[in-house]
């Protein structure tokens, strides 16, 4: 929660991806949901985010395709 707090103040932001059932219902069970942006997907959490959009803009190509070359997917 302290990393979020200071990336905010510095105009990031900090978005978590969890696609298993069990990592996702731990964090509803534990509030962490409501705290941070979450995403099944590591290519939904990068088109939602205007920080890694401007990452994938500065290059050619789509969201998924910056995430191969990246080793993301």
């Amino acid at each position: 929660m302290g990393s979020r707090t200071g990336l905010r103040a510095r105009g990031g932001s900090l978005a978590l991806v969890a696609s298993a059932g069990r990592i996702r219902q731990t964090l509803r069970i534990t509030g962490l949901s409501e705290a941070f942006a979450l995403y099944s997907c590591v290519l939904d959490a990068i088109t939602a985010d205007q920080h890694w959009q401007a990452a994938v803009s500065g290059e050619r190509g789509s969201a998924g395709e910056w995430c191969r070359k990246h080793r993301l997917l």
